[in-house]
């Protein structure tokens, strides 16, 4: 009977421990885990989905979690996740907070309260779809870019009043482009080209009564 305890005893007592994570093997999915004295044989840890959706966010040495093993056996163990250490506290301590930080310096958060997502990437952001991508904001829309702007489409509609805070250079590839106004243009300044152009008014091709007799020939 006595034998029968301290087993019932032994097992309870490895059911659940905590560890710290002593290596990585991700090719595998598996870690092993240091507690106290002892090293863990490699186990997986538990994730969100890993069916045909499939969640991936790997654990590293130097981490605290838990470990369940089965019956007290830890070589059927699994662990269940990371716990918060003095070396790495928690990263936020509001309840409105889902925040995740990356050791690169990239932050991920939304506030409930303030209704804000927030992301801090220190490098490239790409987001590719095979279909549409829409935006809509119910108030502004403001993009700031350090060197360049670049949209490329068949076709670009821009719908509403546009201001330009800078030049506009038109251009049509190696060979130039056109450029077709359906209303009136106006201008402070001078309008330039390769005609020759006077008030605003072409003079190329132009001609006038010649008191010879006839018109005169178009400049040249």
């Amino acid at each position: 009977m006595s034998f029968q305890i301290s087993e019932l005893e032994r097992r309870l007592a490895g059911l659940i421990r905590f560890g710290t994570v002593e290596a990585a093997d991700y090719a595998r999915a598996r870690v092993r885990v240091r507690m106290g004295e002892a090293v863990t044989d490699w186990l997986p840890w538990l994730t969100l989905r890993a069916g045909n959706d499939r969640s991936w966010w790997a654990l590293e040495p130097g981490e605290q979690v838990l470990v369940l093993s089965v019956s007290g056996d830890t070589s059927q163990g699994v662990v269940l996740g990371s716990i918060f250490q003095q070396v790495h506290p928690a990263p936020a301590s509001s309840k409105d907070l889902d925040r995740r930080e990356y050791s690169d310096g990239a932050v991920i958060e939304y506030d409930r309260k303030a209704h804000r997502l927030r992301a801090n990437i220190p490098g490239d952001a790409e987001l590719v779809a095979s279909g549409d991508i829409s935006a809509n904001a119910g108030k502004n829309i403001t993009g700031t870019a350090g060197t360049k702007v670049e949209l490329t489409a068949p076709s670009i509609t821009l719908n509403g009043v546009i201001f330009l805070n800078g030049p506009l250079t038109q251009g049509g590839g190696s060979g130039g482009g056109n450029a077709e106004f359906r209303g009136s243009l106006r201008t402070t300044g001078e309008i330039h080209s390769e005609d020759d152009v006077t008030s605003r008014v072409s003079l190329n091709g132009h001609t006038h009564p010649c008191p010879h007799g006839g018109n005169t020939g178009a400049p040249s």
